[in-house]
């Protein structure tokens, strides 16, 4: 006679086995990172010990501080610094945004001139959000608030204004040839007059000329099936040195 109990215990043997692992699964299972603050600094530990283990090949040090929240200097009291920049003396220039002008430092951390000011002239800025110096040693200051892109000359003593036209750019930086590059409005919502664009169709960066026109743009975006999320989903970064070779 069969026994008709030998299938069902059949059955449920690797079931118990499953059962008899499932928690040796969860004892493996590696421990969440460790979170502590230092001194005010958020550290993450990664429990793997990372690429370098416990002997990192760099480190950080402070070389200089410029400014402090309890200064009574007006030189050194920063409103939303944005942007840092050095020139070849060493000069330090800082982009105090929301003061809307440019502080410039000696090598030693000495105030030395304060560059622009608030204003919609040549020069002067609304909000500016990034600083470069271009190939001549010019200040490059892009002020997305006024669609411009101010060319300060002799450290203040002239400037131009590049109007862009077209649609706004940010984070602008100067190119060997002489025209800009920058981020790309991804804004799926057009300015006045402007056609909408679908996402197959917008460019993370643009390339700038001297007339403030486009000249060229380049970086998809990736599609993630809806417009407002795809602009906000393709972040995008930009690096530019006076004297290396670019293209669009």
């Amino acid at each position: 006679m069969k026994n008709p109990f030998r299938p069902v215990a059949a059955a449920i043997a690797p079931l118990l086995i499953v059962l008899a692992v499932f928690p040796l699964v969860l004892t493996a299972a590696p421990e969440p990172q460790k979170v502590e603050t230092v001194d005010g600094v958020r550290i993450v530990h990664n429990q793997k010990g990372g690429v370098w283990g416990k002997s990192p090949k760099i480190a950080l040090e402070l070389v200089r501080k410029i400014g402090d929240v309890d200064t009574e200097d007006e030189h050194f009291a920063f409103n939303f610094p944005s942007d840092v920049t050095a020139d070849k003396d060493g000069n330090i220039y800082i982009l105090d945004s929301a003061n809307a002008r440019v502080q410039k430092f000696g090598p030693d951390g000495k105030y030395l001139a304060t560059i622009g000011r608030k204003g919609q002239g040549p020069g002067e800025f609304i909000f500016p959000d990034t600083l470069s110096l271009d190939r001549d040693g010019n200040l490059i200051v892009a002020d997305s608030a006024q669609n411009r892109i101010h060319v300060i000359i002799g450290g203040g003593k002239d400037a131009r204004s590049v109007v862009v036209k077209e649609q706004m750019i940010r984070g602008v930086r100067p190119l060997p040839s002489g025209d800009f590059a920058g981020r790309a409005s991804t804004y799926s919502v057009p300015r006045p007059g402007q056609p909408a664009q679908a996402v197959s169709d917008m460019r993370l960066f643009r390339r700038i000329g001297q007339d403030g026109r486009s000249t060229g743009s380049f970086g998809l975006l990736t599609d993630l099936g809806e417009v407002t999320t795809s602009r906000r989903s393709n972040p995008s970064s930009r690096a530019s040195s006076p004297t290396a070779t670019a293209s669009s």
